[in-house]
C-alpha cells in the first residue's frame, strides 16, 4: 500500500466553487450600479434639457410682452423634438395666464409647463413668472 500524503497542495473543487460564486456577485453588483448611474444620467440629462428650454421659453415670453404688451396667445401646446441619448424625445410646452387677485397694470402672471415622458411616466416642470411691461 502507497502511503498518503499530507502535504497535498491546491484547492478542492468546492473551493474553486465558492470563490467562483463569490466573484460573479460581485460583478453582477458592479454591473447593477453601472446600469443604475446610466439611468439616472439618463434622467439627467433630460431634466438639463428642460430646464435649459424653459429659460429659453421665458426669454421668449419676456421679449414677446415687452414688443407687443399681451399674453403670447399662439405659443401654447408647442411641442420641440429633441434627441437625446440617440433617442428622439417630445417636450411639450403649455402657456396658462396665472389668475391673479390684484393685477397691476404692465405686471402679467404666467404659468409655464414642460412636460416630457422618461422611464414610462410624464415628467413635468412648472415655473410661474411674472412679466414685465414698464411702458
Amino acid at each position: 500500500m502507497m502511503p498518503v500524503s499530507s502535504n497535498r497542495s491546491g484547492y478542492t473543487f468546492l473551493e474553486l466553487m465558492v470563490t467562483v460564486s463569490i466573484l460573479s456577485i460581485g460583478i453582477v453588483g458592479i454591473y447593477k450600479v453601472l446600469l443604475v448611474s446610466l439611468d439616472y444620467q439618463t434622467h439627467l440629462s433630460g431634466r438639463l434639457y428642460a430646464a435649459n428650454l424653459m429659460e429659453h421659453e421665458i426669454a421668449l415670453l419676456e421679449n414677446q410682452f415687452k414688443a407687443f404688451g399681451d399674453f403670447p396667445a399662439g405659443e401654447n401646446g408647442k411641442v420641440v423634438e429633441a434627441v437625446l441619448d440617440r433617442r428622439s424625445v417630445p417636450f411639450s410646452i403649455s402657456l396658462s395666464e396665472a389668475v391673479a387677485e390684484n393685477s397691476i397694470v404692465g405686471l402679467m402672471p404666467v404659468a409655464i409647463i414642460l412636460s416630457w415622458p422618461d422611464r414610462g411616466r410624464t415628467i413635468n416642470l412648472r415655473r410661474d413668472i411674472y412679466l414685465v411691461n414698464l411702458n
